[in-house]
């Protein structure tokens, strides 16, 4: 039977703990599209992995590890490397230090000197597929679906990153820190809304037996077909 070369395992952080981990690196706008990074990336799964294979197809050639999908070489897999990136654990003591390790090598990376247009610069997101494919970022609830390049439809949801990305934000605030009023995080929720293009409503929701959460409501899903029979599509970008 053949191995999977991509998986979800362990904790699978909730976006505003995403949130709670980020801050300790992000803020503002660019602790939104860490959220959503991560999101894109690996689902908020700790224990997350992806297998890179050589040319031939069979021999590994590297493995992207936890909630940042960190790239670690062949020769690090299943070593301490993986496992100070990665954990399937669902024991506090054991994916804590592991969920604080990768957001940290993720902040290295982002921080790596780097030349963007001609200029001196940091990478910012440019390592992360989901971030400069513009899928981390597009703000869109439904897309009509497209098969290697061409059009086919129906309309699907979409992963939604951003959009759950400035609800963690917010609810990180309302529910975690509970430095902020629900007018708050309703006021900035919707300034970030407009930030990133969502356009949706944004309000308050009170799960039961749960503290109140900041939420979008999805439009429904479009009765017909694109005018143009695209549909709107992500734009990739350099990493800004």
């Amino acid at each position: 039977m053949a191995l999977s070369s991509s998986g979800y395992a362990g904790k699978t952080l909730l976006p505003r703990e995403i949130a709670e981990e980020g801050r300790n690196y992000w803020k503002n706008y660019e602790l939104t599209k860490a959220v959503a990074v991560a999101l894109g990336e690996s689902g908020g799964s700790l224990g997350a992995w992806h297998d890179n294979y050589k040319s031939d197809g069979v021999t590994l050639s590297s493995r992207d590890c936890g909630l940042y999908q960190i790239n670690i070489p062949a020769g690090d897999v299943g070593t301490q490397v993986e496992k100070d990136l990665r954990s399937e654990s669902l024991d506090p003591y054991e994916y804590i230090p592991v969920k604080q390790a990768n957001a940290y090598r993720a902040w290295e990376m982002y921080n790596r000197n780097w030349i963007r247009d001609g200029k001196q610069d940091i990478r910012r997101w440019q390592a992360w597929v989901a971030y400069t494919t513009g899928w981390a970022l597009f703000p869109e609830f439904w897309v009509w679906r497209h098969v290697n390049g061409v059009p086919e439809g129906p309309w699907v949801a979409t992963g939604r990153f951003i959009q759950r990305a400035i609800c963690a934000q917010m609810n990180y605030h309302l529910v975690i820190t509970k430095d902020w009023n629900e007018n708050q995080a309703l006021y900035y929720g919707k300034r970030y809304a407009d930030h990133f293009k969502v356009k949706s409503n944004l309000f308050i929701k009170r799960p039961k037996n749960s503290a109140a959460v900041v939420a979008f409501e999805i439009p429904d899903k479009p009765e017909f077909p694109p005018s143009d029979g695209i549909g709107p599509r992500p734009v990739p970008n350099n990493g800004v």
